[in-house]
């Protein structure tokens, strides 16, 4: 994900990005199976979270999750049942607010600095 921008922002509602391929949001493509789509694994995250931070899938079909994913920026409670959520913001929700209200054309950033600049995976200890 590393270079690729944030391609859509509705105000309220979601973050999108994760178009591996150009960056567009057109395409969402995942590094498993022929299909570059995987199925639908669980419903169990809540949306509802006030705060937001809620990561999920973006689909537009069930069962065709790829690279797309969004992050709520509020309380999603629609999206329960529907959307596939696999994990939550930790930190960094001042930079959420900041995309939040960044200039906008056609809930496109204007700007092409709004891009996932460092990823990785972040191992956290369980205590068991």
């Amino acid at each position: 994900y590393e270079g690729n921008p944030v391609h859509r922002v509705v105000k309220g509602g979601w973050i999108q990005c994760g178009d591996v391929v150009d960056g567009s949001g057109l395409n969402s493509f995942a590094a498993v199976e022929e299909t570059g789509k995987f199925r639908d694994e669980s419903f169990s995250v809540d949306f509802g979270a006030e705060m937001g931070g809620i990561v999920g899938y973006s689909t537009k079909a069930p069962h065709s999750n790829g690279s797309l994913f969004f992050i709520t920026l509020g309380s999603c409670d629609w999206m329960n049942n529907k959307s596939v959520g696999f994990g939550r913001v930790v930190q960094g929700f001042t930079v959420l607010k900041e995309i939040e209200v960044a200039q906008m054309k056609n809930e496109r950033p204007t700007s092409p600095s709004i891009l996932i600049t460092s990823c990785g995976e972040m191992r956290m200890k369980v205590d068991a």
